[in-house]
C-alpha cells in the first residue's frame, strides 16, 4: 500500500513491504531504472548511492534492537529522491521510520517544518531522525559490556561467553551497516553545495559526523569486547588449571594409600598381619602418610 502526504508542493510517499504492484506503478509513473526497482523487490546488502539526472537511488541500513534476545537485525531503507518528491520502501519492522510518517502526516506544525524547505531538506530530517535512534541501542550495548565487566568474577563462565559471543555478533552488524554510509553523506554533502536550498551541504555534513561518532563508538566497543573476551580466556585457563592442581594433588595422596590396600589385600602371609592391632597400624600408617603429604604440599605452597 502506498501511503502519501503532499505539502509545499512536495510528495512523500510511504511504501511498507513494497509488492511487484507498487514497483510497476512507480516505474510507470516515475521512469525509475529497472535495476532500481529490482533492489527496492530484493534485499540489498550494502548501502550504496546511486545519482541519476533526474533523481537518486539510495539504500540504507538500520538496526533494530529486541530487547528479549538482546539481539540486533538489520533492516533496509530504499530512498527515490527527486526533486519534487521522496519515496521511502521498507519493511514492516523499520517501525521508527512508521512512526515519524504518521506523525508528519497528523501534525500540521511538524509537517510545515519537514516540507519548508524542498525534497533534500526533507529526506534529511526524516534520515536524521533515523540516525539518531541507532544512539541508545549503543547506550545499550555499552551497558551489557559494563554488566559483563563488573560481574565477571561472579558470573558463571558459560553466561559470559554467551553474553561476549551475541555482543561481538551485535557490533559487527553495526559496522558493517554503518561504516558504509559514512561514504553516502560524503557524496551528498559535496553534490549539494551548490544546490537550490542553502546550506544543505551542512545539513548533510551533520549526518555524517553522528555516522562518524557510530563507527567510533563501534570500533571502542569492539576493542573493550576484546579485551573482556581475552580476560575471561585468562580466568578460564586459571580456574581449569586449579582444578587439574587439586586433582593432582589428590591422586598424589590416594596413590601410596591404594598401594598400601592393595599389597595387603593379596592373598599371602605379610608382615603385621598376624597382629590383633594389625588393622589399626596400617590405617595409623596410611593416616600419617595423607597428613605428611598435606602438610608438605601446605609448606611448598602448592
Amino acid at each position: 500500500m502506498i501511503e502519501t502526504i503532499e505539502s509545499n508542493n512536495i510528495k512523500w510517499l510511504n511504501i511498507i513491504n513494497p509488492t511487484t504492484e507498487d514497483a510497476e506503478y512507480l516505474s510507470k509513473q516515475y521512469k525509475f531504472h529497472d535495476l532500481d526497482i529490482e533492489d527496492c523487490l530484493s534485499k540489498v546488502q550494502r548501502s550504496k548511492i546511486e545519482t541519476y539526472p533526474d533523481y537518486k537511488f539510495i539504500v540504507l541500513h538500520f538496526p533494530i534492537w529486541y530487547k528479549k534476545s538482546l539481539r540486533l537485525k538489520i533492516e533496509e531503507l530504499d530512498i527515490l529522491w527527486g526533486k519534487d518528491y521522496i519515496i521511502t520502501l521498507y519493511s514492516n519492522k523499520l517501525t521508527k521510520l512508521y512512526d515519524i510518517f504518521n506523525l508528519v502526516k497528523t501534525n500540521e506544525h511538524i509537517q510545515t517544518s519537514y516540507f519548508s524547505k524542498g525534497a533534500d531538506y526533507l529526506l534529511y530530517k526524516i534520515i536524521s531522525e533515523l540516525v539518531h535512534t541507532v544512539f541508545p541501542i549503543m547506550n545499550q550495548i555499552g551497558y551489557e559490556i559494563d554488566l559483563i565487566d563488573s560481574n565477571i568474577d561472579t558470573m558463571k563462565p558459560s553466561r559470559i561467553v554467551e553474553k561476549i559471543s551475541a555482543l561481538r555478533r551485535n557490533i559487527i552488524f553495526l559496522q558493517t551497516s554503518i561504516k558504509p554510509q559514512k561514504g553516502i553523506f560524503l557524496v551528498l554533502e559535496n553534490q549539494t553545495r551548490n544546490a537550490e536550498v542553502q546550506d544543505m551541504d551542512i545539513y548533510w555534513g551533520d549526518v555524517g559526523d553522528y555516522i562518524a561518532k557510530l563507527i567510533d563508538t563501534a570500533e571502542d566497543f569492539q576493542e573493550l569486547i576484546q579485551g573482556l573476551s581475552s580476560s575471561i580466556d585468562t580466568l578460564l585457563t586459571f580456574r581449569t588449571n586449579n582444578s587439574i592442581k587439586t586433582l593432582t594433588i589428590f591422586s598424589v595422596i590416594m596413590l601410596p594409600l591404594n598401594l598400601i590396600t592393595s599389597f595387603y589385600g593379596m592373598n599371602i602371609k605379610l608382615p603385621f598381619a598376624d597382629l590383633k592391632i594389625s588393622s589399626f597400624l596400617i590405617m595409623f600408617i596410611m593416616l600419617s602418610i595423607s597428613v605428611s603429604m598435606i602438610v608438605y604440599f601446605k609448606i611448598k605452597k602448592i
